[in-house]
């Protein structure tokens, strides 16, 4: 899933729209409703110029901040559409109590609700939300003063609001953060930033000069998405640019017919619930009933490696357990609708129990579509016998399905991740905090904090393989994703924990996937060799 996404993501940078769309419906297969997959697509559509094919696969994910992601990109359909007053109660009643979890995406949707205000004619009303905007984002840069995303967003608040040298500083700043020389994914952002506060401050030249560059190289923007021709055309802030014959020319190559994708004729991919393959199924979060709450990530690394063994087999579908933490424990479950959206035909609930020395583990499989129980069992042991029994609940489900099992299978499935429990603890900790950064607008904190539970279990236990995974992926994530620490010492240490999990099992699936993550992390200089970035590149802020 990660490494299909990144995969899709590079083709976005590059533009190839097509090539991204095969990545992202090879996710969907695989998790129909993935946000993040739907929110991509719906970039794409914005950027082929194709409002209504975007609109369609936005309109039925809601408005709302746990997805900051989506919700940012429903506002801007609104403003490429011409029709901002449709969100602009939304983002109001969001921001009137400001989640302090949401962080900087508080600033962040603060700008877009002035930049909604001012396409919808209340330019007051849009100056007042800038100036929140600024005094949310200006505490956030005191505290992190490198932070790109930051520095960028308090240029284009210092837009709105009519201060232009403030602005061109903070881009001068941002572009000394990261310049387009040292990474050429997110380096060209600072650019694009630069061009939209160009274009509104008055300097037409260097707006042109920057759009221009943009065009001819592959990047990351700000959406996630690098400006094509179709987006100048329908992007309000570059209005004052429509009468400049250069920038004309930038937008007569959207006038050209694009070919229709594949997953977009007829009924949209989205809206089908297509028949589930027979060994499909999804695991999902187990119920902790252990006396201490502090024992859930106990019960969520139960059903991890249960799930994990379970994907180790080819035979089967399993969904990833991303898509199924939706449906935590503790809330009714309406089983044949939860199969219907994941697209599988079984279903596994359990519970666990920890008391002192002991564990309980149930677990049961369900028929998705006839909620018929298939098989259930109850596991009262030693605790120090809990991976064997995710291995034996894992077989005996893989047998329930009538799986395939080659003995490379088998092996991986009877193979404890560790020998240590206290390690483990630290693990399934670690790995849950990860697993909420990456649904979190503000994953910093947890992210650091799993990566430092990971380096205590790798302590424990040195051949702890899936600890090591786990701690290329947190560093791989701070560098690339949050943005907050974006620097080689970083990357180093993604690339440490990635050597070390080759050493320990060089040819695990585990292993591929980990060095092919931190590999695509290295796809900016292939984007820059391909986009020739740095050949003569000239500096945007002189």
């Amino acid at each position: 899933m990660n490494l299909l996404s990144q995969h899709a993501r590079s083709y976005v940078c590059l533009r190839r729209f097509p090539e991204a769309l095969v990545k992202l419906e090879q996710i969907l297969n695989i998790t129909p409703d993935d946000i993040d997959t739907l929110v991509i697509k719906a970039r794409i559509a914005q950027a082929e110029g194709d409002l209504s094919r975007a609109s369609a696969l936005l309109a039925p994910l809601g408005l709302g901040a746990d997805y900051a992601n989506a919700l940012e990109t429903q506002v801007y359909q609104a403003i490429l559409e011409s029709r901002p007053v449709a969100v602009i109660p939304r983002l109001k009643e969001i921001l009137a109590k400001p989640d302090p979890a949401l962080g900087v995406i508080n600033g962040e949707l603060r700008f877009y609700l002035g930049w909604a205000q001012e396409v919808a004619g209340d330019p007051a009303a849009a100056q007042e939300s800038w100036r929140q905007a600024r005094s949310e984002l200006e505490p956030f840069l005191k505290e992190q003063p490198e932070n790109f995303n930051v520095i960028g967003d308090l240029a284009l608040v210092s837009m709105g609001l009519s201060d232009k040298a403030a602005a061109f500083k903070l881009i001068e700043r941002a572009m000394a953060v990261i310049p387009i020389g040292t990474d050429a994914v997110f380096g060209p952002i600072r650019i694009e930033i630069l061009a939209r506060v160009a274009a509104q401050m008055g300097e037409p030249d260097r707006a042109i000069a920057a759009l221009q560059k943009l065009l001819s190289i592959p990047y990351e923007g700000p959406l996630l998405m690098p400006l094509t021709p179709a987006l100048l055309r329908l992007d309000p802030m570059f209005d004052p640019l429509r009468n400049d014959p250069r920038f004309q020319e930038l937008v007569e190559q959207a006038n050209k017919p694009v070919a229709p994708s594949a997953s977009t004729s007829g009924i949209p991919r989205e809206l089908k619930f297509a028949p589930a393959p027979e060994k499909s199924v999804a695991v999902l979060p187990f119920e902790n009933l252990s006396e201490e709450k502090a024992n859930e990530f106990f019960a969520d690394g139960v059903q991890d490696e249960i799930l994990t063994d379970l994907a180790r087999i080819a035979d089967l579908k399993v969904i990833s357990r991303t898509s199924v933490m939706q449906y935590k424990s503790g809330i009714a479950r309406n089983l044949r609708e939860i199969g219907q959206q994941l697209g599988v035909a079984k279903l596994v609930e359990g519970s666990v129990q920890r008391a002192g020395k002991r564990v309980r583990v149930n677990a049961h499989l369900v028929d998705a579509q006839t909620d018929k129980q298939l098989w259930a069992q109850t596991y009262d042991r030693d605790l120090a016998d809990v991976f064997a029994i995710q291995s034996e609940i894992a077989r005996t489900i893989a047998d329930q399905l009538k799986a395939r099992l080659s003995p490379n299978e088998k092996n991986a499935i009877e193979q404890p991740p560790t020998t240590d429990l206290a390690a483990f603890d630290l693990y399934s900790r670690a790995k849950s905090l990860l697993l909420t950064a990456a649904q979190s607008a503000t994953g910093d904190p947890d992210l650091r904090k799993a990566i430092e539970l990971l380096d205590e279990a790798v302590k424990r236990d040195p051949s702890f393989f899936d600890a090591y995974c786990q701690l290329a992926w947190g560093h791989e994530q701070l560098y690339a994703v949050s943005g907050l620490d974006h620097t080689p010492a970083r990357l180093a240490l993604a690339e440490a924990a990635v050597q070390a999990a080759t050493r320990l099992r060089p040819d695990a699936g585990e292993t591929h996937l980990a060095r092919a993550s931190y590999l695509l992390l290295r796809a900016a200089r292939l984007c820059w060799r391909i986009g020739r970035v740095g050949e003569g590149a000239p500096s945007f802020t002189e």
